[in-house]
């Protein structure tokens, strides 16, 4: 009867031990996961082990209750979208020696600050017999807001800034002209092409040879 007293609390001193082990790998995993969270954080990312998507949606619908007239979320609040915002948010770790504070900058949106981007290709253009004309566009990108008033001028360096994954979202950052103000790309995009906008590449193919010469 002793010897059984003996195994039986053994099997339950070992049972507790393993449990206990159990539990200080899930807390070590656990805190192994906040760390990379904040070193996140840190670089101004969000992680999603440090606001999952339920509390950011949250988050999210609870900040829409309080944006100024004709402000709207970049991507709304609805679950399928939630994804979009753990690339678009900006993240700021405010830290003392008694707490850290996380701070989220969630991208807004105005209907006169949506635009679609669109890539310039320029080909050559038949000028005479012997002549070609090529466009020189110092910006590639040509954004044009959805009610055809506004339009935007970016280059490869100020696409690099902004945040791209199934929404672009671009710091406010560069100019915004009225539609009615021409000018090279805007007179190229609405096709109304006048000397005085434009910068041109004159192209010439001698009847002799195969060879250009710019």
């Amino acid at each position: 009867m002793w010897l059984n007293l003996t195994l039986f609390g053994q099997s339950r001193i070992f049972i507790a031990l393993r449990e206990l082990e159990f539990t200080l790998l899930h807390l070590i995993q656990r805190v192994d996961e906040l760390f990379a969270a904040i070193q996140h954080a840190i670089k101004g990312k969000l992680y999603v082990n440090l606001i999952n998507p339920t509390t950011l949606r949250s988050i999210l619908q609870n900040v829409s209750l309080h944006l100024p007239e004709g402000y709207e979320l970049i991507s709304g609040t609805r679950a399928e979208n939630i994804h979009l915002y753990y690339n678009l948010i900006t993240v700021t770790v405010l830290r003392n020696v008694h707490s850290v504070k996380i701070v989220i900058h969630v991208p807004l949106k105005t209907v006169d600050r949506h635009f679609t981007i669109y890539k310039l290709f320029v080909f050559p253009t038949r000028n005479s017999d012997n002549k070609f004309v090529k466009y020189s566009t110092e910006f590639p990108y040509f954004g044009l807001s959805d009610k055809q008033h506004d339009f935007i001028l970016l280059t490869e360096a100020d696409l690099s800034q902004c945040k791209t994954n199934g929404i672009t979202a671009c710091p406010a950052n560069v100019a915004i002209y009225n539609s009615q103000t021409l000018n090279c790309k805007s007179s190229l995009f609405f096709q109304t092409v006048t000397n005085q906008h434009v910068q041109k590449k004159f192209t010439f193919k001698p009847s002799n040879t195969n060879t250009s010469t710019t």
